[in-house]
């Protein structure tokens, strides 16, 4: 779910209807993807040259499985 200029319509149309919230709405725009492991940097390599990579330390293997799985989706690959 890369945010681009559909992904951005969609964003604002769920702010609007209630759906999101403003912290929600914006952490999408930014190009971050927020699921119930934590929050995922999905466009960190375009604005940083460096592609983010899941931090496994500390998490359940569920935890990684879910960040890396948003990875692939988000980016089509995952550094865990």
């Amino acid at each position: 779910m890369r945010e681009e200029r559909s992904g951005a319509r969609d964003t604002l149309e769920s702010l609007a209807a209630g759906e999101i919230d403003v912290d929600e709405a914006e952490s999408r725009l930014a190009g971050y993807v927020t699921t119930e492991s934590g929050r995922f940097d999905a466009d960190r390599e375009r604005r940083r040259g460096i592609p983010e990579a899941v931090l496994a330390e500390g998490k359940r293997p569920a935890e990684v499985a879910s960040l890396a799985t948003t990875a692939l989706e988000t980016t089509g690959r995952a550094l865990v």
